[in-house]
């Protein structure tokens, strides 16, 4: 039975493992950046308490379209790429937000400690700057050569 004309481009498009990775990274993104988008948080919840810093025309929801539009642009670079060259982009996109992210915690944490207050964002900056660093490290990482061996002559 033949595969329908969808997965065949797919599978065809989706050159290696580090597209893959892009494709499933942009998949967690956007969930993410979902998250930020439509759900409001509550005044003493942890995201509102992080981001209380920011300025009141910045939003939670807006920084949250940072995660989709970084989605966006990893999964068009796992369609459409030739590595290693063309999906340097995707990877860059997967790696700014985490650091954007970590920054943002760390800002918070710092401003807690200078305003007397117990902090934790050092946990959550951390855990971003670690998630950056992944991204970074696979984005080092060539795509495995399929090699193919023939079978023993004579073999049925």
């Amino acid at each position: 039975m033949r595969k329908p004309a969808v997965i065949r481009i797919a599978a065809r498009r989706l050159s290696g493992k580090r597209a893959q990775f892009l494709m499933v990274h942009a998949v967690l993104y956007a969930c993410l950046g979902f998250s930020y988008v439509t759900i409001e948080p509550s005044e003493r919840s942890s995201r509102a308490m992080a981001f209380s810093w920011l300025p009141s025309y910045l939003p939670i929801w807006v920084v949250g379209w940072i995660w989709i539009i970084a989605a966006a642009v990893a999964l068009f670079t796992a369609i459409e790429s030739h590595p290693p060259r063309s999906d340097r982009v995707g990877f860059m996109a997967l790696t700014a937000v985490p650091i954007v992210w970590s920054l943002m915690f760390l800002i918070s944490w710092v401003t807690a400690l200078f305003a007397e207050h117990d902090s934790t964002a050092w946990v959550s900056a951390a855990i971003y700057a670690g998630y950056a660093t992944i991204v970074i490290l696979v984005s080092s990482w060539p795509n495995p050569i399929n090699i193919y061996r023939l079978p023993p002559i004579g073999a049925q």
